[in-house]
This record gives C-alpha cells, sequence and structure tokens, in this order.
C-alpha cells in the first residue's frame, strides 16, 4: 500500500470524517434475505421501495473507540489524518521489512501524532500492556523516519489511548519512560468538550499537555515591562502579542482529566456564546483595555532593567526587559481565558498587542485565592465549582471547622476522580458535564459526610462532639474516611455490579444522589453499630477489617435493592424535596435492620412507626370531620355577624371567586345545584378568620376557646395548626403511600377532641 495516498486532507477529510461518526454499518437486501442477516447479529432499520429492506450493524467497540479518538483529533483542527484503519506504514529495521498498522494518524503544520487505541467493554478492566507499549517504543524510530519523508519538521509524538481501563502504575511508568503519552477515556472527552467550544484553538491546550516545559523554537518572547509590586508580590505588567502568549499558556480547567502535575486546577470550561461574541469582537476591530492576569510557574523572573537614568524618579517601578520563558505551558491563566482565546482564529492575533500581568511562582493556595478574589462577584463561577476549591484553600486553614470543610471536599473528589474509586468518573466534579452514568453531585458526598458522624463537632476550637475517624489531625482522618468508604463501596459493587452499572434511566439506586447519600450514612451507621454494640475499636482496626465485618450488613442491603422493580425502586430515589435523602437512609436502616435485628440505630424504631401507614384511616376520617365542623362553626358566626349577604361580605375576593368556581364546575359536572361554602377548605377557613377585621371581631375569641390553654396567641399562631393538618390532609389525598407520622396523628386527635367539646352557642 501506498501509505502517502491514504493520508488524506481537504474535501477527503471531510469525507472520512463523515464515515468515523457512523457506529453503524449498513447494508441493503430483500426481504426475503432479512432473516438470515438478524440472525447474523444485523438489526432492521427501514423498510425500501421494491421489497427491499435496510439493515444496519453496530460497529465493535474497539472500532468505535477509534473513531471516537480520531474524530475528537479532527475537530481539533488536524490538517492530514489516516482515512481509515488500515493504514499502515512500510519501514525498514535491522534489514528486514516491516509493516506497522496505524489507528490514528494526525498532523498539522506543527505536530505529528500516532495514536494506538485499547478498548475494554467493563469500565475498570484491568490488563498489563507492557509487550504493547514496548512494541511501540521500538517500532516510533523507524515509522516516524518514514513519516520525514511528509512531514520533515513537525515533533512526533505517540499517544497510547485506552478506554475502560485501569493501567496499574507500573503501565503508568513504563509509559512515561518511554515517553509515550496517555490519553484516558476522560482526557478524550475534556478534548471533545474543547474541541466542540474551541474548535482549532483547543490545541494549545493539546500542545500544553504533550510538551510540557519543552522550548518553543523559533519565538522572540522579550517583551518591554515595568517591574511593580502591589499587595506585597512583586509584578510584572507587559504587552504581547496573543499568538506568543498562546502557545505559552495554559488554562488549569477544573476537569478530571488534567494531569497531576498541572494540579490545583481551578477555571471553569470556556463558553461556545462567549468565545464566538469575543471573536466577532476582535475581528471587528475590538480591543480590551484590562490585563490579563497570569502566573509564570516554577521560573524565576529575567528582568533586564533599563539604566538608572531611563528609570521614573520618586516611584518603586522598574521599566525593563522581560524574557519570558520559551517554553510550551509555562504560563498560567489565572483571569482572561476567554480574552485570549478570542484572539486563537482571528486575524489580529499576530498584530495586535494585548495588555498582561505576570506573578511568578504562586503557590497553589494563592492562584485560587487570586481566582475566587477576581471573580466573588462573577455569575460565572458556579458553586460547584468553588465547592472543588474549598479542598486546595481550606486544607490548612486555621479553623477546625475550615479545614473539616477541605476534607469533606476533598474526599467528595477523590471518590470521583481516584481511579481506584467505584464511583470514578461517576460524580460531577469541577465542571466535568453530567451524563447518563455521572450524576452525583458533591453537595450530597459532603453532607452526608458531614451528617454521619464520621468527624467531630467544634465550637470555637473545642470538641462537643467526638467523630468515628476524629484523630486531630486532618491527613490521618482523610486516609481512614476515604479508604474505608472505597472499601464499603468496592464491595457494593463487586457485590451486584449489573446494580451498580445501572444509569439513572434504568433504575440506579446506588449511584444516584439520594442513594449515595444514604449508602455513606448507613456505612457510618454500621461502624457506629460495631463500636457500641461489638466494642470494636473504630480508630485502630484496619481498614480491611472494619469493612469486612461492614459488610455482614452491607450485604441484605443489596439483595434487597438489586430485586426491586421499577415502581420500587422509584420510591428510593423519586421523592424530592428536604426529606428525600433522609427517607432514603432510613428506608436502608430498616432494610439492613429487618436482616439483623440488632443492628438498630437511633431513630430508627420512631421512623418505622411513624411511616408504618398506621395512622392513615383514622386521620382522614378525623380530618374530614374537622374541616366539617370548622366548615359550620364559622358559617354560623359570620351569618350572625353579617347577615344573609355574610360569603360575599365575611369573606375575602380571592376565596370567594375560588369557591364559586368550583361550586360552578362541580354544578356543571353534576347538573345539581352546589353551595359555594359546602367547598371551603380548612386551608382557606384559616385565611377568612385572618382577613380583615374578621380576627377582632369574631374568631379571636373562637380560637382562644378552642385552644383553652388561657395563654394570649396571635391569630398566626392561633391558626397554624389549620395549615399543618391542611397539609397532612392534601398528602394524604395526593400521594401514594404516604404515612401519616404519630405526631402529626397526635395534632389531629387533640384537634379532633378539642372541637368535640367546644360549644360554640356558648361564644
Amino acid at each position: 500500500m501506498d501509505w502517502l495516498s491514504e493520508i488524506v486532507s481537504g474535501k477527503e477529510l471531510d469525507s472520512a470524517k463523515r464515515e468515523r461518526t457512523k457506529d453503524y454499518v449498513f447494508t441493503t437486501q430483500v426481504e426475503e434475505a432479512q432473516a438470515r442477516y438478524e440472525s447474523e447479529g444485523w438489526e432492521f432499520d427501514r423498510t425500501l421501495a421494491r421489497r427491499r429492506v435496510k439493515l444496519k450493524k453496530k460497529k465493535p467497540a474497539d472500532e468505535i473507540f477509534e473513531n471516537r479518538v480520531w474524530t475528537m483529533l479532527y475537530k481539533l483542527g488536524f490538517s492530514h489524518m489516516n482515512r481509515d484503519r488500515l493504514f499502515s506504514v512500510d519501514y525498514s529495521q535491522n534489514g528486514r521489512s516491516s509493516s506497522k498498522q496505524i489507528d490514528v494518524l494526525a498532523a498539522d503544520n506543527e505536530i505529528l501524532l500516532l495514536i494506538e487505541c485499547k478498548c475494554a467493554n467493563r469500565p475498570g478492566t484491568q490488563s498489563n500492556f507492557k509487550t504493547d507499549i514496548e512494541a511501540i517504543a521500538d517500532y516510533r524510530r523507524h515509522v516516524f523516519n518514514q513519516l520525514k519523508q511528509k512531514f520533515p519538521t513537525q515533533k512526533m509524538v505517540c499517544v497510547f489511548a485506552t478506554s475502560n481501563y485501569e493501567l496499574g502504575d507500573k503501565n503508568k511508568d513504563l509509559l512515561a519512560a518511554k515517553n509515550i503519552k496517555h490519553f484516558d477515556e476522560t482526557a478524550i472527552e475534556y478534548y471533545e468538550a474543547l474541541g466542540k467550544t474551541l474548535g482549532k484553538a483547543a490545541r494549545y491546550q493539546l500542545l500544553g499537555n504533550l510538551f510540557a516545559n519543552q522550548e518553543i523554537t523559533g519565538m522572540d518572547t522579550r517583551v518591554a515591562a515595568i517591574k511593580g509590586k502591589m499587595g506585597g508580590r512583586t509584578y510584572y505588567s507587559f504587552s504581547i502579542e496573543p499568538s506568543k502568549l498562546l502557545k505559552m499558556s495554559y488554562i488549569l480547567h477544573r476537569n478530571s482529566a488534567q494531569p497531576d502535575e498541572v494540579l490545583p486546577t481551578y477555571q471553569r470550561l470556556i463558553k461556545k456564546g462567549r468565545l464566538k461574541d469575543i471573536q466577532k469582537f476582535v475581528n471587528d476591530g475590538g480591543f480590551f483595555p484590562n490585563s490579563i492576569i497570569v502566573n509564570v510557574a516554577n521560573e524565576s523572573p529575567r528582568f533586564e532593567q533599563a539604566p538608572k537614568k531611563n528609570q521614573p524618579n520618586g516611584s518603586d517601578s522598574r521599566i525593563g526587559i522581560l524574557e519570558l520563558p520559551k517554553k510550551y505551558r509555562s504560563i498560567y491563566v489565572i483571569d482572561g481565558q476567554h480574552r485570549l482565546y478570542g484572539y486563537a482564529d482571528s486575524d489580529h492575533a499576530e498584530s495586535d498587542i494585548i495588555p498582561v500581568v505576570a506573578f511568578y511562582d504562586m503557590d497553589n493556595t494563592e492562584q485560587i485565592k487570586m481566582f475566587m478574589d477576581i471573580n466573588e462577584k462573577q455569575k460565572a463561577v458556579p458553586q460547584t465549582l468553588r465547592t472543588t476549591l474549598n479542598a486546595d484553600l481550606l486544607w490548612d486553614a486555621e479553623d477546625v471547622s475550615d479545614r473539616q470543610k477541605a476534607l469533606r471536599s476533598r474526599i467528595a473528589q477523590d471518590l470521583g476522580e481516584i481511579k481506584r474509586s467505584p464511583l470514578y468518573d461517576r460524580v460531577i466534579v469541577g465542571e466535568n458535564t453530567k451524563g447518563p452514568h455521572r450524576s452525583i453531585t458533591l453537595p450530597f458526598i459532603d453532607n452526608a459526610i458531614d451528617k454521619a458522624g464520621y468527624l467531630g463537632k467544634y465550637q470555637k476550637g473545642s470538641m462537643l462532639q467526638d467523630g468515628l475517624f476524629e484523630y486531630g489531625n486532618i491527613d490521618m482522618s482523610y486516609k481512614r474516611i476515604f479508604n474505608y468508604l472505597i472499601g464499603c463501596l468496592a464491595y457494593v459493587r463487586d457485590a451486584s455490579p449489573d446494580e451498580w452499572e445501572r444509569s439513572n434511566k434504568e433504575g440506579a439506586v446506588f449511584t444516584v444522589n439520594v442513594g449515595i447519600y444514604a449508602l455513606i450514612r448507613i456505612c457510618a451507621d454500621i461502624l457506629q453499630h460495631l463500636r457500641d454494640s461489638n466494642a470494636i475499636d473504630i480508630r485502630n482496626t484496619e481498614i480491611d477489617d472494619l469493612v469486612e465485618d461492614a459488610s455482614f450488613y452491607l450485604l441484605p442491603l443489596v439483595n434487597h435493592i438489586e430485586h426491586l422493580d421499577c415502581e420500587q425502586r422509584d420510591s428510593f430515589t423519586k421523592k424530592y424535596g428536604g426529606n428525600a435523602t433522609k427517607d432514603c437512609h432510613f428506608k436502608f436502616r430498616k432494610i439492613v435492620h429487618d436482616a439483623h435485628e440488632e443492628f438498630a440505630p437511633e431513630g430508627l424504631s420512631d421512623w418505622i412507626r411513624d411511616n408504618s401507614m398506621q395512622y392513615n384511616e383514622d386521620s382522614i376520617s378525623k380530618l374530614t370531620a374537622i374541616e366539617e365542623r370548622i366548615a359550620n362553626d364559622f358559617e354560623k358566626l359570620l351569618s350572625q355577624e353579617y347577615g344573609t349577604d355574610w360569603l360575599r361580605i365575611g369573606v375575602d375576593k380571592p376565596v370567594f371567586s375560588a369557591l364559586n368556581k368550583r361550586a360552578s364546575d362541580r354544578e356543571f359536572d353534576t347538573g345539581v345545584k352546589q353551595e359555594p361554602w359546602r367547598e371551603v377548605t380548612l386551608e382557606e377557613c384559616r385565611k377568612v378568620a385572618t382577613w380583615s377585621q374578621n380576627w377582632s371581631r369574631l374568631f379571636k375569641i373562637y380560637f382562644e376557646r378552642l385552644i383553652g390553654d388561657g395563654k394570649a396567641h396571635n391569630k398566626t399562631d392561633s391558626t397554624e395548626w389549620m395549615s399543618n393538618l391542611s397539609t397532612v390532609r392534601k398528602q394524604l389525598l395526593t400521594t401514594k403511600n404516604y404515612s401519616v407520622s404519630h405526631d402529626q396523628h397526635e395534632l389531629i386527635c387533640d384537634y379532633y377532641d378539642k372541637l368535640q367539646s367546644l360549644d360554640i352557642m356558648a361564644l
């Protein structure tokens, strides 16, 4: 094969892209052949004319993954790529002819990538790629030598791309030693998102990752600058062409695909709409007078101060020449990424000069704090991102509550970002997008850890309540809590892998917000039970032993959840409002209690009582009687005060209109004359009682006699019970499986009895 002809560009590249984006292959057959093809794995697509049908078959997972990587690079603007997956390069090694099939080749005027792709069917698959990695290192030089015929000046890089594989440390170390880059699925997803937003400009982030701290050839980075001080820090103010700054710069997007060495990351992803507006503004001749704020990392300033005679008198500022590092990913943008990237595809990238303020070698906390301070009043920094940053910003805070906040945030993030975690890529961290299997948000994990009692409770630096893993040392507490949760979640995952892999649409229980909240809390409940009932020293027992003990209680929970039908699953996860997490947590508790009677956390017996629906029937009967009695009493009092026109005079207009409308609708449906007051609800009676002068003239004494405690009450307090009872009645009528609690039933019975003994004629 002439490999040169199989590298395409222009219209041929666009044509290849159209094929790559299809996940199915298609065939047209006569109707008689349909059954045979379907038995071979083909699916019916649609019926065609002349008794023919169109059939389709999904491409293999490895081919789909290759196409995904290829398409991602196409969207990043690579101008030359291999046509199809049959592409190979012939070369000679030790006098023998060889040929290497290349999964993906992508080149532009600066770089060339050779990518080998590996795809597994299930997430978390483990495999040893030592042979594959060494093979890449073996053929790389020979293949590159051949490719230099067409790409003589390009920097050439080999990439090992994986999907659903979990690479071990030895494989990672070998890749690093052989200078082979690794893209996992999160990295590919990140570049896909950037390509969608930035288009060709996204390649600057790619360059920063591929060639970090490598020299940029042929670029002059000397700029005229002013050296000054601000807030106790030295800074350098200068102007530079956007094209130069783009090559040196890197954006610390808060995304799990970022390499570890660039952490902390704190920037939000660039917004496509805003970027387009800026690009148009720049192309139309617009400009931004405000400076881009950057940090020059791991470098000392190379500032050549101008002669003393050229310096301003009476000023601490100094003018001179600043030489910026001529390296990829040497400058991190703290503020102004949209303004900078607005120039990426602009005709003015080479000609305009933009203002920059540069700080040198700022530590992690300083960068984050500056970013937060700059953006404090801007909606552009989402609350989720702010929560994420607490782990870095508050870790060494003086206040213990701030350190605990940082610890909870770090655990929540790491559960979603560390590959050995069962929740890897299931948690929305920073600005990772929501997906079918990624829907858990940080606050639910954070809140669960906070409420569960893993950490102590403090007030003004003094401990009020001890915690399960409270050591007075944030690092020790982090290690114990994180490893315990990893172990328990891994047990649940391994005990029921199909259940763990369910998506939201498939009725997932454990891996959605309320479910993971409840799971984290039940794991703490089990620890408390082991400590209090089994006298286990939680703080000093090996984590593996604690997980093994916990699995005894987790197993019945797993078995119960995996046998739920769709409706039962919804009862765990589809309840909304403030009680949703509590409800799921207590349901988990009850399941474990039913299997192991000795497991009885505080409050469980009361919850079981309140959720048994044992009070429902009596409550419905008494609520109906209460509503009828109140309506009759109010009618008597209002008619005595206002006469025959009492409904119009004694009732506020919104209630009056609502009653008449409901009566009119019922009359239309039944054909029988309806009295509007017969439609009144308990809540509407409360509004009537507190409206205008009704309270002072009629109802104040009525409620004083009804309550009967001899104390003075205002109208709000006197009628609050009516609103509470109305809410219970509404829930009973509208919410399936609603259960009246013991306290609610007590309130209903109390006012039922009070109304029975109230003599309205004595008022």
